[in-house]
């Protein structure tokens, strides 16, 4: 069983695109979108996580190239330090 595999009890609902089961950690993911399906559906469940993280929106400010890659940087920086 892979680890995203959906046998892992982590969703609820129809399709496994429910809500996350149990306390936040491993089986807190983002809600899956399949193939394009019930896009309209997802997006608000989507918008409601990201919320649920602490993204302030970010995901909806549009963002120049510049800007997108001096964040990456900086994520790239972090990710090296020791």
């Amino acid at each position: 069983m892979s680890l995203n595999s959906e046998e892992r009890g982590a969703w609820a609902g129809a399709g496994g695109q429910g809500a996350a089961s149990g306390s936040a950690g491993a089986t807190d993911r983002a809600p899956r979108l399949y193939g394009g399906a019930d896009y309209a559906g997802w997006r608000p469940r989507m918008d409601a996580w990201l919320q649920s993280k602490g993204a302030d929106d970010a995901h909806r400010r549009e963002q120049t190239q510049a800007a997108w890659e001096a964040v990456t940087a900086q994520v790239t920086r972090w990710a090296t330090e020791d």
